[in-house]
């Protein structure tokens, strides 16, 4: 085999380099170097990521989960959760519903000072159906 070094294969070589191949070999020593570097990167952080765990374990297990000693520096425990019993969540939910329905069917006025009524449900669609939609009309007045 020949080599691009020998001196009949320097057109191949230029034929070589016009096309934009490689005209030298891989370094291997480089490779080598940046291969270890990441080797010993991965190891660091993986030592590193350990220690940090293995503290954190340690700060979080040494205390008594009731009495929050370590995370609380009056030693007070944090106050109940205000919770509801099911009956009264029942009544309100009943409560919320039945003033809901009422707004959605009842006439009633939302801003008196403004003019601004509260129309029922039915009502309001069968207006629209009488009277049709403002953005209806104005395309018809457009053309």
């Amino acid at each position: 085999m020949s080599t691009h070094n020998e001196p009949e294969d320097l057109e191949a070589l230029a034929h070589s380099q016009t096309q934009g191949y490689e005209t030298r070999d891989v370094p291997v020593l480089k490779i080598g170097k940046a291969a270890l570097g990441f080797y010993i990167f991965t190891v660091a952080a993986f030592a590193m990521t350990a220690v940090a765990v293995f503290m954190f374990y340690r700060i979080f297990t040494s205390a008594s989960p009731m009495s929050h000693t370590a995370l609380s520096p009056r030693g007070q425990l944090p106050p109940a959760p205000l919770l509801q019993s099911n009956i009264t969540t029942k009544t309100d939910i009943m409560n919320m519903r039945a003033a809901e329905t009422k707004a959605l069917t009842t006439y009633g006025w939302v801003d008196e000072g403004a003019g601004i009524a509260r129309v029922p449900v039915a009502d309001a669609i069968d207006i629209l159906a009488a009277k049709g939609l403002p953005i209806a009309s104005m395309r018809e007045g457009q053309r």
